[in-house]
């Protein structure tokens, strides 16, 4: 018998050992998810709202989705069941929750549909910020655990570094068009400017509207008393009753004569009984997802999700969509504040080429603000919630003078150029005023570009779109009122204007394809080992050490110089 050669083996094992990892990954898939449960009369939809909310959920080596729910699925969930003879009822587990107010407002649209069907909908809330009362208010039923409390309120806080940074000897200088565009004013002020206050309060009181009525048409309050509520800030939960903000105080075991005692199935649980969500047959509307900062080329995938939404990687999904014959209109959903002008640009290019050919409907997430904008502007028509943040047309370009630190700390560096301002990134010396001139030259020439797409896309003149920019952020519903953006909804809206768009009907059955694609095993394989590999680096130099502590400054290292963000400390609800 011929004896095999060693390489045999040590393939053989390597195929052993990635089916044994393969099978044992999917068992603990199935253990940690649970299989597919069964459906059965009188069955109750538990959805836990707590925590974020995200655009796409994480596959961990298979097709089952895991980490944090998302958007989608809550939504096909409660939309699905309104419909569904064996759920009997829903509860809804609220907070805290960690989302924007555009995906709070796509929540409670699917909780209304659920609840337009007759079947209870029970928020159960323990402890409770303004967003949290803002989603429990849709259920028609709000129960607080009785030690629990709201914590009311909407607060905006920015951080100012520029003192710490001179006592370290960090030289942060940041060129920007526009007296709102104040990405950078955390590290170059030491305070709030008038102008920054004056977007935010802006912005804090449009939201803060927007959750007031809400809640006061669901709980059938006045606005005065929602207000006068919010003032208390600190909430119990039997004071809650008593201001009309929730119905009663209870524990899980005393609220099953709300919604019956038949089987609980989370989310995922239901919709993977139930059938596939967001599919409905031929012709298909390609759903392409922008999700996270925007930065140049392929970003390493992680079935974690990264916070990065890579130019070359948008793009070639949208030509991907393109070429595919069965693709009838896409939906570019949008929720990024931006990032590197060069990425945008390549994917803004994709999107105007796809519009050329089909309709592109933009859909804005949370955020979809500068360069998530700047891609925006290509698209035929522009969707997005009333929360929503967008605009903040303007652009940004940093660098940090390292001198003093490295004086502090006794390194000393030494340059040799060729050409006079080859050094200008440098981190060791100071700018000239030669090379101070360049950057600003560079930013202002950028921002132009930018004033040139929006006009041309909204119809107005330099001078018009000039007064709406100056790195100003909106929400959506100031953006309808500016024609920054042309219609208020969320996905599903978008989903149907783009059916609409392509010509067919609304009853017209419809597939939804994802893009960009989820990668296969060995690409999810190597996602894992390069995070694994970035993440295990120390620190090379002084530089890397300062971006680890300063998230603008790594993002700033990894996309590139030339930047289009948005800039504000953005109004949270107060936990």
């Amino acid at each position: 018998m011929k004896r095999r050669s060693p390489w045999f083996w040590l393939v053989f094992a390597f195929l052993v050992m990635i089916v044994l990892f393969w099978g044992a990954t999917r068992l603990l898939n199935q253990v940690l998810l649970g299989g597919v449960a069964s459906l059965s009369a009188n069955s109750v939809l538990t959805i836990s709202l707590a925590g974020p909310i995200v655009e796409q959920p994480g596959r961990m080596f298979g097709d089952e989705p895991v980490g944090p729910l998302a958007l989608r699925e809550v939504d096909t969930a409660l939309r699905r069941a309104a419909t569904d003879p064996r759920v009997a009822g829903v509860v809804l587990r609220v907070g805290p929750l960690l989302t924007g107010f555009a995906k709070a407002q796509e929540i409670r649209s699917a909780i209304h549909a659920f609840r337009d069907s007759g079947k209870p909908v029970v928020a159960r809330v323990e402890i409770g910020s303004l967003l949290d009362l803002y989603v429990a208010s849709a259920a028609d039923t709000v129960v607080q655990i009785p030690s629990g409390n709201y914590l009311l309120g909407l607060v905006s806080r920015r951080q100012y570094y520029r003192e710490l940074l001179d006592t370290i000897g960090v030289e942060f200088e940041a060129f920007h068009t526009g007296p709102y565009k104040t990405a950078m004013s955390g590290y170059t002020a030491t305070g709030m400017a008038d102008e920054e206050r004056e977007a935010i309060e802006t912005l804090l009181g449009d939201l803060y509207e927007q959750l007031v009525a809400g809640i006061a048409e669901d709980r059938q309050l006045d606005p005065t008393v929602v207000r006068e509520a919010i003032d208390l800030g600190l909430v119990s939960a039997q004071a809650a009753v008593d201001l009309g903000l929730a119905d009663r105080v209870a524990f899980d075991d005393e609220i099953a004569d709300l919604v019956g005692e038949g089987s609980r199935l989370g989310a995922r649980e239901y919709n993977a009984a139930s059938g596939e969500p967001w599919s409905f047959g031929r012709p298909t509307i390609a759903l392409v997802h922008v999700d996270g900062m925007i930065v140049p080329g392929s970003p390493a995938w992680s079935p974690l999700g990264g916070g990065l939404a890579g130019g070359d990687r948008i793009a070639a999904a949208l030509r991907e969509a393109r070429d595919d014959g069965n693709v009838r209109a896409v939906v570019l959903r949008v929720d990024s504040p931006g990032g590197a002008v060069t990425a945008s640009d390549v994917i803004w290019r994709e999107v105007a080429l796809t519009a050329e050919e089909m309709p592109v409907i933009i859909s804005m997430s949370d955020v979809a603000a500068s360069g998530g904008y700047w891609i925006a502007t290509a698209g035929t028509k522009i969707l997005a919630m009333p929360g929503t943040y967008t605009g903040s047309i303007g652009v940004v370009m940093a660098r940090f003078n390292l001198a003093g630190t490295y004086d502090r700390l006794g390194i000393g560096n030494a340059v040799v150029k060729r050409g006079r301002n080859a050094d200008i990134f440098v981190d060791s010396q100071p700018l000239s005023d030669e090379q101070r001139e360049r950057l600003q030259s560079s930013v202002d020439t950028t921002y132009e570009i930018f004033l040139g797409k929006v006009a041309e896309a909204r119809g107005l003149s330099r001078d018009e779109v000039e007064q709406l920019a100056a790195g100003r952020v909106w929400t959506g519903q100031q953006a309808l009122d500016l024609g920054l953006v042309d219609e208020l909804g969320g996905l599903r809206a978008a989903l149907s204007v783009a059916r609409r768009e392509a010509g067919l009907s609304p009853g017209t059955d419809t597939v939804i394809s994802v893009y960009p694609r989820q990668p296969g095993f060995f690409e999810q394989m190597r996602g894992l080992m390069t995070t694994a590999q970035v993440n295990s680096q120390p620190p090379s130099s002084v530089a890397d050490s300062l971006q680890g502590r300063f998230e603008w400054l790594r993002w700033l290292r990894a996309s590139g110089y030339v930047w289009a963000l948005s800039d504000q400390a953005v109004p949270a609800a107060t936990r």
